[in-house]
């Protein structure tokens, strides 16, 4: 990985990296950010990889086995630190634990009341509903979770 002194111009990226991410998060924070550790990284790439919404127990027990020196308590302040730095997203959901994604663009969530499965749903868009916002309230992020019950779950 490239240091966050090298500049860059963004057009040396052509699809999502980790690199542009990093690139990315320093462009819009305007400050250097902490290094990813070897453990970050890791779990970032892992987090990467996975299409479902991981807590942190499960992307522990998803990568105790290959990397013996992490703790539980190493995974969880990861998450916490990519998902301050932009790098995923952490959902606000009804279970006990927080659950992370991992894809950054703009989507919505279908989220179990039974099973506790999260799923992706396209995004719904609703800025033609926030105009009467303007100049009272200024949203940063919009994030739509739709509660209920799965295909699964409604079966059983």
């Amino acid at each position: 990985m490239h240091s966050a002194k090298q500049e860059y111009t963004g057009k040396e990226f052509s699809y999502l990296t980790l690199e542009f991410v990093y690139f990315m998060v320093n462009q819009i924070y305007a400050k250097p950010m902490k290094k990813l550790t070897r453990h970050r990284q890791i779990i970032l790439e892992n987090m990467q990889s996975r299409t479902d919404h991981p807590t942190a127990k499960m992307v522990y027990d998803s990568i105790r086995a290959s990397v013996k020196s992490l703790s539980f308590a190493t995974v969880y302040n990861s998450l916490e630190f990519l998902y301050n730095n932009g790098f995923i997203k952490k959902l606000d959901s009804f279970a006990e634990s927080a659950h992370y994604d991992a894809i950054l663009e703009k989507h919505s969530h279908l989220i179990c009341r039974n099973c506790g499965i999260v799923m992706d749903f396209p995004a719904i868009d609703i800025s033609d509903k926030l105009t009467s916002l303007a100049g009272t309230f200024e949203p940063e992020e919009i994030a739509i979770t739709i509660r209920g019950f799965c295909k699964s779950c409604l079966e059983h």
